[in-house]
């Protein structure tokens, strides 16, 4: 008891310089399915499979400075999760091929995420940042302003031994959105989107490369639906239809510029979700190219 009580008298005596604590959470599913993902398409039969997750989040700092650390636990072994430093404006952090400001297309045709360390700063509206690939020095650069509506980035990127700069601007002023980007290659786009109001919005684009796109998106109660028409060498139609209320979830899209894709990526994909409750749900899709995965998921 006295080993407890000096404990407690120690930590609320450090409580004034610094604070520390740990935390865990975890999840698991069991999948029924033959899912691919992009250009790799699934397996012929479908199969049962299951999985746990523990992370393991351990974070301090005080009035000046934060950090945290993760460690991740799965069935296939220990991994090391993201660690952050934050001080005043300035924000590092590492998380081995785990940061998206760089990818690389992957052998299922998606882009997989390869940066490792990230360093940033931000005051008032100006920004900047830089991420890194330490396996083949990879990074790229953002610098960036955002006030009174205007927001304006440049970015240069240092790729596979090719580099390129890209300007992006954007006004939002009531109802009215414009944003245009152009880069180094001559490649530019367009859009103006406009709010109507009651939830329905309608956003036009085009670019240098002949290709127009409108979309109209619009939300009724629990029912979310967007239209899309792009225009070009290769006219593509996207629609998508969600619905949401209480536990229950259902959605349809369909993207006819995705045909041939798998998984998440197919053509049409449907998904159904429902709550369970006490950390259980249950979730079930399908796509156009016959492939069907059903997931009982837990949260603890």
């Amino acid at each position: 008891m006295k080993k407890v009580l000096l404990s407690t008298t120690a930590l609320v005596f450090a409580a004034g310089m610094a604070s520390a604590e740990m935390s865990m959470s975890g999840s698991a599913e069991i999948v029924y399915g033959n899912f691919g993902t992009g250009t790799a398409p699934g397996a012929a039969d479908a199969t049962y499979s299951a999985g746990t997750d523990v992370d393991i989040t351990m974070s301090g700092g005080n009035g000046d400075i934060s950090y945290s650390a993760t460690i991740e636990l799965d069935e296939g072994g220990v991994a090391q999760g993201p660690v952050s430093l934050t001080m005043g404006g300035l924000t590092i952090v590492h998380d081995a091929n785990g940061l998206s400001d760089l990818t690389v297309e992957g052998a299922d045709g998606e882009d997989d995420d390869v940066a490792d360390m990230k360093i940033s700063y931000a005051m008032g509206g100006l920004s900047a940042s830089i991420a890194m690939d330490n396996d083949t020095d990879d990074s790229v650069t953002v610098l960036g302003y955002a006030a009174d509506g205007v927001s304006a980035t440049v970015t240069m990127e240092d790729q596979a031994g090719a580099e390129s700069t890209e300007f992006a601007i954007s006004y939002a002023s009531g109802a009215m959105t414009l944003g245009a980007n152009a880069d180094d290659a001559d490649d530019w786009d367009v859009s103006v989107g406009y709010d109507l109001g009651n939830g329905t919005s309608v956003t036009f684009a085009t670019g240098a490369d002949d290709v127009s796109k409108v979309t109209a998106a619009t939300s009724v109660g629990a029912i979310a639906l967007s239209v899309a028409q792009e225009f070009g060498e290769d006219d593509e139609t996207e629609l998508s239809v969600a619905y949401s209320q209480g536990g229950i979830s259902f959605g349809v899209s369909s993207d006819s510029g995705q045909a041939g894709k798998y998984g998440d990526e197919a053509e049409t994909v449907l998904t159904f979700g429902y709550d369970l409750g006490g950390g259980a749900a249950l979730a079930a899709k399908a796509n156009d190219q016959d492939e069907l995965e059903v997931k009982v998921s837990f949260s603890f």
